[in-house]
């Protein structure tokens, strides 16, 4: 039988710098200038660092769930690097579908696979000092239908919120610290096949920061809810929370 090819693939490897670090300019002409490129690199190579430090915190128990960036240092360094404060508006779109349930053992069929999928758009932008973000997230649910009607298979929410920074080094003892006013809408309908079982409310606060990575919080909240019977309830409160970040 004679011998012939079945595939064939090329694969082009495109390199702006050489080994010693020295910038093509023929290859980038009129986009960006060598120091650009080298801080453009060198962000790269922290963010590598960064990332494999917080997989291993993540993996041993000491920091929550936290997503790998590795193998996409630059995707995400290029579109950062096009954005312009207070010009440009991010807005991100994302989607999650699996199953739920254990429906497979050792290769049998034990149950129906269940899936939930999940659908998320969020955005982001700065106008005259505030920074505005929000985001909306719609969940489907494969319910048993012995269990449709008792539990929800279809729920929405969303928020939106401003915060504008201000007061930068009036506590003169702590010269970085910043205080932020903040005003928040926050929505969610646990059940969209029947009315009521949702609950929406308005927060008003004030923070303070004494570093970027502690954050005292004091805030108003008034907001509304409806049962599955839509009954309706008022709630209103004053909180304080702090955080800190290690």
């Amino acid at each position: 039988m004679p011998r012939k090819t079945i595939y064939h693939a090329d694969i082009e490897y495109l390199q702006i710098l050489d080994e010693n670090g020295n910038f093509d300019e023929e290859l980038a002409r009129d986009t960006l200038n060598p120091e650009e490129v080298k801080s453009l690199y060198e962000t790269m190579v922290l963010s590598r660092e960064l990332d494999e430090a917080a997989f291993k915190l993540q993996r041993s128990g000491r920091m929550g769930t936290y997503p790998p960036n590795k193998g996409s240092e630059a995707t995400t360094l290029g579109a950062a690097r096009a954005l312009s404060k207070g010009v440009d508006h991010t807005i991100g779109l994302s989607a999650h579908r699996g199953a739920y349930n254990a429906f497979s053992l050792e290769g049998t069929t034990i149950d129906e696979r269940r899936n939930l999928s999940i659908a998320v758009i969020d955005a982001e932008s700065h106008l005259f000092g505030v920074r505005l973000s929000g985001e909306a997230a719609v969940a489907a649910v494969d319910i048993p239908p012995g269990l449709s009607g008792i539990y929800a298979d279809r729920q929405q929410g969303f928020y939106v919120e401003g915060v504008r920074g201000f007061g930068r080094g009036w506590v003169r003892t702590i010269p970085r610290s910043e205080f932020a006013a903040k005003l928040r809408w926050d929505y969610v309908d646990f059940d969209t096949r029947r009315r009521g079982t949702s609950s929406a409310q308005i927060t008003a606060g004030v923070n303070f920061r004494p570093t970027a990575e502690s954050v005292l919080k004091l805030d108003y909240v008034r907001g509304r809810g409806r049962d599955e019977f839509n009954n309706l309830a008022r709630q209103a409160s004053v909180l304080f929370s702090m955080a800190t970040y290690f």
